[in-house]
């Protein structure tokens, strides 16, 4: 994808990013690397963020070395449910530092947000 249009997805992360900090966006935990957004208004959509960590082979000259380590990239995928058959949208942050920067905030926010609220359900339920 050209950088521009990373560009433009990234200033749309960072929107994302806002409304999720001011509470009208809520996500919603699939698994511990993978939180969903689903909205239907004004179009029946849902957003899926996921963090995946891979072990790849390194390599030096193009050349292995033996070595391995550990690669984490997040997956932001786009879904119209109206015709869910193929998303709207499918990448992966690793095509781009910029983005990857952005889903990682983002991802980061979400799940910091997903804790509190764990923890303050916890702690409404404790005996007084």
């Amino acid at each position: 994808m050209p950088s521009s249009e990373y560009e433009g997805l990234a200033a749309y992360v960072d929107e994302l990013a806002a409304a999720t900090k001011l509470g009208k966006i809520i996500w919603k935990a699939v698994n511990p690397t993978t939180f969903v957004w689903e909205t239907w208004d004004p179009k029946h959509a849902r957003i899926n963020l996921q963090r995946v960590e891979r072990v790849v082979d390194l390599k030096v000259g193009g050349k292995e070395t033996g070595l391995r380590r550990r690669e984490v990239s997040l997956l932001f995928q786009v879904v119209d449910l109206d015709q869910p058959s193929e998303p709207i949208l499918k990448l992966e942050s690793a095509d781009d530092s910029l983005l990857n920067e952005k889903l990682s905030a983002l991802f980061d926010l979400v799940k910091t947000g997903i804790t509190e609220k764990t923890m303050d359900f916890l702690r409404s339920i404790l005996p007084k």
